[in-house]
Formats: structure tokens, C-alpha cells, sequence
């Protein structure tokens, strides 16, 4: 969270150990992601400014990953990151539309053409030269510009068919498989989960009116997914899908 405060328990919550280390200036951290790589369980931190973080689980050694083409502006927040299984290839959204990626330490791209300039808080990538889809916030009150996706890693992007009256600014996002997902999130009294099943084209309303915030989604398996929100709500599903 803020003050570069970084915790970690290892029995279910009971007790938390401060890990912070050498993240000094990096600001708040926004989004945590694990992942199995094939030299081990690697944390990742995404957050201000243009540096990510990543660690050992259990350990405290940050080692600092830039992804900023040398003679852009590095003053953006980044609020999430999808990572290859490596985790040395990465692709990063935030404020303002920004959407970077990483290919390897000395090959990194900022995609500068964007359709859209509403903050981006999601992405998802198949692959880092196939589909990447990102979602976040509407540019203004008509443009229905919240989700765009990519089918060559983000060498070109469009715009999805996201109808009016759905959430204006969309929490999360969970893709179950290349095309089928899910996002959720808030436009005043329409709260309501939207779904797409090619690949992020198009989107359709999967759930009624909700009267409060979704904040997040999550499936636990092909067929099985929950939402939750504020005011106590959680949503589930159950659903058939082929793969």
C-alpha cells in the first residue's frame, strides 16, 4: 500500500512481517503479483512512478526493473502488470492510457498511438506477440472507450464494442481463457458485470442492476466465479464454458 510498506505472512494472517527494503521513493504499490518462474516464487510490485520490484518470496532483496524507453517521461502510476512465466517480459497500464511493455532488459517499448486517454487498471496478455486486452476508465461521459485489445502483443490496438450504459470505470477484469472474460465496476446506480466470449471485440451485460460498487472478480476454475463489492456483496456464478 502507501509508504512503501511491504508485509508478509505465513500463517494465514495471524502475524505480518515488515520485508520492506530498498524501495525508498517508489511511493505507493498498488498491485502484487507471484509468479513461478523457472529460477523460483518471485514477488512483483507495480505502483508510482516507472520501476517495478521484484523478490524472492520470503526476502526482502528488491531488485529494481525498468521498463521506460530512455527518453520518456517517467513521472506515471502503473496500477497493474501481466508477467510471461519468466517474469522477465512484462506488459504494464496506468494513468492517462499509458501502456508499456517489457521484452527483455534492453528491449522495452511505450505504446505512445492510444485510442484512448482514461486510466487503464487492468491488463491481460495471452502472449506477448498475440492478444492483450486492457480495461479501465471512460475517457468522458460518451466515449465508451474503456476497453481496447491488441491481437499482435500491441503493435496495433482497437477499440472494443463496450455499450453505453455500462460501469464507466472498471475494476477488474478476469479472462478465464483467450476469449472468454469478465469485467465489473462502477457507473452510479448501473453497477453490473460485463462479459465478452471473442477475446475482448465485444461485451454484453452478464448480471443485473447491483446497487453498490464491484471492486473484484474471480474465478476459481472454468465454472466458477464470484464478485464482490461494497456493502457486503458478493456475486456467483457457475457456469458451462468449453475451452
Amino acid at each position: 500500500g502507501s509508504s512503501e510498506m511491504i508485509r508478509m505472512t505465513i500463517i494465514c494472517g495471524q502475524i505480518w512481517t515488515n520485508i520492506s527494503n530498498d524501495t525508498s521513493g517508489f511511493g505507493k504499490l498498488l498491485y502484487i503479483d507471484i509468479v513461478n518462474t523457472g529460477s523460483g516464487t518471485m514477488v512483483y510490485l507495480t505502483g508510482q512512478d516507472t520501476v517495478l520490484f521484484r523478490a524472492s518470496v520470503g526476502t526482502s532483496d528488491w531488485e529494481r526493473m525498468s521498463f521506460l524507453e530512455e527518453s520518456l517521461y517517467d513521472g506515471e502510476t502503473f496500477y497493474a502488470t501481466d508477467f510471461s512465466q519468466s517474469g522477465d517480459t512484462f506488459i504494464t497500464v496506468g494513468n492517462f492510457g499509458v501502456i508499456n511493455a517489457r521484452y527483455s532488459s534492453s528491449n522495452k517499448k511505450t505504446f505512445t498511438n492510444l485510442l484512448k486517454a482514461g486510466n487503464i487498471n487492468k491488463v491481460w496478455a495471452e502472449s506477448f506477440t498475440d492478444r492483450v486486452i486492457t480495461a479501465g476508465d471512460f475517457t468522458n461521459n460518451n466515449s465508451n472507450d474503456n476497453i481496447m485489445y491488441s491481437t499482435n502483443g500491441g503493435g496495433n490496438w482497437e477499440l472494443s464494442n463496450y455499450p453505453p450504459g455500462s460501469p464507466q470505470q472498471i475494476y477488474d477484469m478476469e479472462m478465464i481463457n483467450n476469449m472468454t472474460g469478465y469485467v465489473m465496476g462502477i457507473r452510479k446506480e448501473l453497477n453490473k458485470v460485463m462479459k465478452t466470449t471473442d477475446g475482448g471485440v465485444n461485451w454484453t451485460t452478464e448480471s443485473s442492476t447491483v446497487g453498490t460498487d464491484l471492486n473484484k472478480v474471480t474465478f476459481i476454475n472454468d465454472s466458477l466465479g464470484y464478485v464482490v463489492g461494497n456493502a457486503g456483496v458478493i456475486l456467483k456464478t457457475t457456469v458451462n464454458i468449453i475451452v
